[in-house]
């Protein structure tokens, strides 16, 4: 056991033989949402639509989309990952609502989409290991929602329930983002305007980091106050 003389505080080092650094404790915040897999679209009777399937259904889908790393922070699937599979599902519901007798045809690529979503799934959590069980939980939904489809209408409700489920973590990703900015509004209004006669005259340059979903970058203002 080591002492601060200072303080009188007993601490503990990580090193036995007298090593100098201090053992730091660590908390893994670490949040995974479970995975939501789709059973059916329907209720008992195999024709109607569960009324439940894009509202309650569609927010659990989305939520499971979005977790937390080691340190609490927010982490998820990007918007822009998803909405690129958003929009490859939907071309096919365009391409057999503006030409007939696609179904058959059109079928085999539609459950291919399952192997392009896993190859960008195996992608996304090489590049980002934290990020790993979002990106599984999207492709067990894709899956899952693609593994029932026998029938046209049947794409058309997973296209609707994806649209829904989109919708709902859109809301979160624009929430997450405007916390930034909603905690850093001196930037643009405290700083500038009480101290505006001291600095007078004066070129300011201020640097911060922008992470969200999507990417991470430094912007850089320069402001010259006359």
């Amino acid at each position: 056991m080591g002492y601060d003389v200072r303080y009188g505080n007993q601490q503990s080092f990580g090193n036995r033989n007298g090593g100098g650094f201090q053992k730091n404790s660590f908390e893994d915040k670490s949040e995974t949402p479970a995975s939501v897999k789709i059973a059916t679209f329907y209720k008992a009777d195999g024709k109607t639509v569960q009324e439940d399937l894009f509202d309650s259904v569609a927010l659990k889908v989305a939520q499971s989309f979005k977790g937390k790393n080691k340190k609490g922070n927010d982490i998820g699937v990007t918007s822009t990952q998803l909405r690129r599979i958003f929009d490859e599902v939907k071309r096919f519901d365009q391409i057999l609502s503006l030409q007939e007798n696609q179904w058959e045809k059109q079928l085999p690529y539609i459950k291919m989409i399952k192997s392009k979503v896993a190859y960008s799934v195996a992608r996304a959590a090489k590049q980002k290991s934290e990020e790993k069980g979002v990106y599984k939980n999207l492709e067990v939904f894709i899956s899952s929602g693609i593994d029932l489809i026998k029938t046209q209408e049947d794409y058309h409700i997973f296209v609707n329930l994806f649209e829904a489920a989109y919708g709902f973590y859109y809301e979160f990703s624009n929430r997450f983002s405007n916390t930034f900015f909603r905690n850093n509004t001196w930037l643009s209004n405290g700083i500038f305007n009480e101290k505006q006669d001291e600095l007078k005259s004066r070129k300011i340059t201020i640097r911060f980091c922008i992470r969200s979903n999507d990417c991470s970058f430094n912007l850089v203002f320069n402001y010259t106050i006359n």
